[in-house]
């Protein structure tokens, strides 16, 4: 049996891995992965206990190095990226499959070091935003690529919630949902960026190659779509994201998670990783000075 661990309960992401992984799924009632477990969480005290009593999971540890001890893989899901790079330690150091929830850390040298650290002792490593793996957003990585070997494409637009004054390290914690989408549907070669902020929005506008994509960070939105516009035409491409039932988005990365553990899909690599942290470091460095960012 593959004992997870999962730290950072406070997030409902915990329980939703926990869920998932421990519990029958309601159409066909059986448990996802039959080798794999989650054993052991640590958090906030009525968070832990709530997990504990709906999915069956029996330890509850007080610090990263006392889990270490009792599980084969982690899952690190604190909502305060900061927090990240202390928690994963004690596991890089064993040389563990490691989930980071996203943001990976809220510092660009953090996240340079901890992937360093994470591949000098052999760690496989998933994480990130999993809405980079919403459906719409495939459809529009696959029409913008081929707009783009058209000559026809100009330009694009998405939006997505956005919460500026976050306790949980500021911006960090939910810009890296918008900035994985558009990395995922336009790609990460991202020369330059520039953020201009409104009472409690922001548009970051991001400059690629030979083309821009304009990312609306809302306040109060409750829908979201992605436009592109191109010499001959425009297109909405639609990116829902219910935000309110996206059990289905956890349980796809968790289901990733373990493929990795099995050896069946391939770990992030150090651009999936870093690069989010990098964007939203710019961004705050353009929304501070108002200046273009260059990466």
């Amino acid at each position: 049996m593959i004992r997870i661990g999962i730290i950072g309960t406070e997030n409902s992401h915990a329980m939703a891995f926990a869920k998932y992984f421990n519990l029958p799924d309601t159409v066909t009632g059986e448990v996802p992965f039959e080798d794999i477990r989650v054993t052991a969480v640590m958090g906030s005290e009525q968070s832990t206990a709530a997990i504990m009593e709906k999915t069956g999971v029996q330890t509850c540890c007080r610090t990263a190095e006392e889990m270490a001890q009792q599980v084969d893989a982690v899952m690190i899901v604190n909502q305060k990226g900061s927090v990240h790079y202390e928690n994963a330690m004690p596991f890089v150091e064993k040389g563990m499959p490691i989930f980071v929830d996203k943001p990976f850390t809220s510092d660009v040298r953090q996240a340079e070091d901890l992937y360093a650290k994470m591949q000098a002792h052999g760690c496989k490593v998933m994480g990130g935003s999993g809405l980079k793996y919403v459906e719409g957003i495939e459809k529009t990585a696959q029409l913008v690529k081929q707009l783009r070997e058209e000559g026809t494409f100009v330009s694009g637009a998405m939006n997505f919630i956005m919460i500026m004054e976050s306790e949980h390290d500021g911006i960090f914690f939910y810009a890296s949902h918008l900035v994985e989408m558009c990395m995922a549907a336009f790609g990460s070669d991202i020369k330059a960026l520039q953020a201009v902020r409104n009472g409690g929005s922001m548009i970051v506008v991001m400059q690629y190659e030979n083309d821009s994509v304009a990312l609306h960070f809302n306040r109060d939105g409750l829908k979201y779509g992605t436009m592109l516009y191109t010499t001959k035409e425009y297109y909405c491409v639609d990116t829902e994201v219910d935000i309110f039932n996206i059990y289905d988005t956890y349980a796809h990365e968790a289901g990733l998670f373990a493929q990795m553990i099995h050896g069946e899909a391939e770990p992030l690599d150090e651009q999936a990783l870093i690069l989010p942290v990098k964007i939203v470091a710019a961004i705050d460095e353009s929304l501070k000075t108002g200046k273009l960012v260059t990466l």
